[in-house]
């Protein structure tokens, strides 16, 4: 929903749900008997997640002598609840391997093995201002504050409870050395909640990132063909990853280090006709370990 208070000044107000739930259900084999029979073992396991969330930005531009800004402010929040849920079967039944029945039904007697329950909410205040120093240098500065608060329920285990705050500097420098030639550079850092618990029932620790880029942006044929050449750092901690160990849960690692180059061509080379390339190389390699050998690249 927009609100136009005058050319330079409006509102924008965005909401959005997701509500889900999942279910399956799996049968393994455990050990074998008597070289005849297979004892198998049964289990459930159901997962949901509801989550809202909505922001209000306030967009406006406004001058201050000779200096042109546009000028963002804002506020959001967000509220997450998932569960995940495992229940295992009583003595399901053996497989004969010499004469197999797989007609056999469903267990009906699951008894529930692990439950956790997991609750997140966030808030955060952003600003955020683009100020144009001369017709062809832009200069964008902004930041913002978030403050999270985290739990997680286990039956018959205490509450993990975990509340965080961080703030999330963002800088950018654009120059036109023409009308068809942009270089840029900027320096950001984010602060993002990790949902969910560890094995052990902790909660997880949010996810900070801290990137790094230049690049330049020219236009091949004017207002055709276009092409942005980019090469970033990127530096994140906290990052969740499947368990080896417990395929049914994720650990974090300590630190991940991305480096980069991207290229991307696109335009509307004939009416009605648009073309879209793009390549990227990518190196990452965990920097700092937690369960995974440094130095490893994917």
């Amino acid at each position: 929903m927009n609100h136009e208070f005058n050319d330079a000044w409006q509102i924008r107000n965005n909401f959005s749900a997701n509500v889900s739930d999942a279910r399956d259900s799996q049968t393994s084999p455990i050990s074998a008997i008597d070289n005849r029979f297979v004892e198998l073992g049964a289990a459930e396991r159901e997962f949901g997640r509801d989550s809202f969330s909505g922001n209000i930005d306030l967009i406006g531009e406004f001058d201050t002598g000779s200096v042109s800004h546009q000028l963002l402010a804002g506020f959001d929040v967000s509220y997450t609840e998932d569960f995940f849920a495992f229940s295992t079967a009583e003595n399901p039944p053996r497989l004969d391997v010499l004469d197999p029945n797989y007609n056999v039904p469903r267990p009906d007697n699951f008894v529930p093995a692990f439950r956790d329950d997991n609750f997140s909410t966030r808030y955060g205040i952003y600003l955020q201002d683009q100020i144009d120093l001369l017709d062809n240098l832009k200069f964008l500065i902004g930041g913002r504050v978030d403050w999270i608060s985290q739990r997680t329920e286990v039956p018959d285990e205490p509450t993990q409870s975990q509340n965080d705050s961080a703030f999330s500097p963002r800088v950018g420098l654009v120059y036109q050395p023409s009308d068809t030639i942009s270089l840029y550079t900027s320096f950001s850092q984010s602060f993002v909640p990790t949902f969910g618990s560890n094995p052990d029932g902790s909660v997880f620790e949010p996810s900070r990132g801290t990137q790094y880029e230049v690049g330049i942006k020219t236009d091949i044929i004017e207002n055709v063909l276009s092409a942005t050449l980019s090469a970033y750092q990127i530096n994140k901690t906290n990052i969740t990853t499947p368990d080896p160990n417990n395929p049914d849960f994720s650990i974090q690692i300590g630190e991940q280090r991305s480096r980069g180059v991207e290229l991307d061509v696109g335009g509307e080379i004939l009416p009605g006709w648009n073309i879209t390339a793009a390549y990227a190389y990518t190196d990452a390699e965990v920097t700092e370990d937690n369960s995974v050998s440094v130095g490893i690249s994917w």
